[in-house]
C-alpha cells in the first residue's frame, strides 16, 4: 500500500515545514497495518530521501488523515520531529 509522509518539526524553519507539507514523501508500506499515534519511526532507515536539512531527529506519529489521490484513498501520516 502507498502511504504519504509529512515531516514536521519545531526545529525546522517555517519554510522547511511548508516544503515538507507541499512535497509529501511517497512510500510503499508493506506492513498490513498503519502506525499508531505516538509510535516512533526510524525515518533514516525507512525513508531514502530525507530532506537535506534533517538533523537526525526522532520521529513520532502525530496524526493520520486520509485523502483520495488519483482515485485511491491513501493515508497521509504526519510525523513530528523532536
Amino acid at each position: 500500500m502507498k502511504i504519504y509522509i509529512v515531516l514536521n518539526s519545531s526545529f525546522y524553519t517555517e519554510e522547511q515545514n511548508q516544503y515538507c507539507f507541499n512535497n509529501k514523501i511517497e512510500l510503499e508500506w508493506d506492513l498490513p497495518f498503519l502506525p499508531n499515534d505516538t509510535d516512533l519511526l526510524d525515518c533514516d532507515s525507512i525513508i531514502e530521501d530525507m530532506p537535506e536539512w534533517d538533523i537526525g531527529l526522532s520521529w513520532s506519529v502525530h496524526y493520520i488523515n486520509y485523502v483520495r489521490i488519483n482515485g485511491i484513498i491513501s493515508p497521509i501520516v504526519t510525523l513530528s520531529g523532536e
